[in-house]
């Protein structure tokens, strides 16, 4: 009755909580990163299971503890709490203090979530660009987009440009042999422009 109950058999040996805690901490300075994350549990945990003996932890108790905490902190600090508790008593085990742990495979509250950040709404182009403006290392930034960009639309540019000039010395040409050849002449050179036009784009 005594093992169904998760009792050692040798409970009148057992130290308590608050008795085995150096120990307990003693160990876990040396190999646990999170040891000060226990110290901060057993502080929770000593008022409630410290003066009672390690060997009579039960998983009713521990479920006692687990519903009286949700009503001051959350599901993961509870957690935390008694899987320190766990630990101990693991350690306590192997050191030969007590016989079983009942709280082996024993059942953790949900947690919640974790937060999730707000994002901010997102700033136009143009209020991103005024933003970098405003500190040195945002102008260089600028300055070396602008400079990307326009290496990018270099060829582009230069296309549009030789386009212009072609088409004022079309015009140019056109406007002289209306005066000096007449229309016929005007019109031929407009001709041979359209013809010659699928051959200057494949320059």
């Amino acid at each position: 009755m005594r093992e169904q109950l998760g009792l050692a058999k040798s409970a009148k040996n057992a130290p308590t909580l608050a008795e085995y805690k150096t120990d307990y901490m003693k160990w876990a300075k040396a190999h646990k990163r999170s040891y000060e994350r226990d110290e901060r549990s057993l502080a929770d945990l000593i008022p409630v299971f410290g003066e009672a003996k390690l060997s009579m932890t039960t998983r009713a108790k521990v479920v006692t503890y687990q519903q009286a905490r949700l009503e001051r902190v959350g599901g993961a600090t509870i957690n935390r709490e008694v899987a320190c508790l766990r630990k101990i008593l693991s350690h306590a085990l192997d050191a030969g203090k007590i016989e079983t742990n009942p709280l082996l495979r024993f059942k953790m509250l949900p947690e919640s979530p974790g937060r999730i950040p707000v994002l901010e709404p997102s700033l136009s182009s143009e209020a991103r660009i005024k933003n970098q403006l405003d500190t040195a290392a945002g102008r260089t930034a600028v300055r070396a987009m602008i400079a990307s960009t326009a290496l990018w639309l270099a060829p582009t540019l230069t296309a549009i440009a030789a386009m212009v000039v072609n088409l004022r010395l079309l015009r140019a040409a056109f406007i002289v042999l209306l005066i000096i050849g007449g229309a016929a002449s005007a019109r031929a050179l407009l001709a041979m422009a359209l013809l010659l036009r699928p051959f200057s784009r494949a320059r």
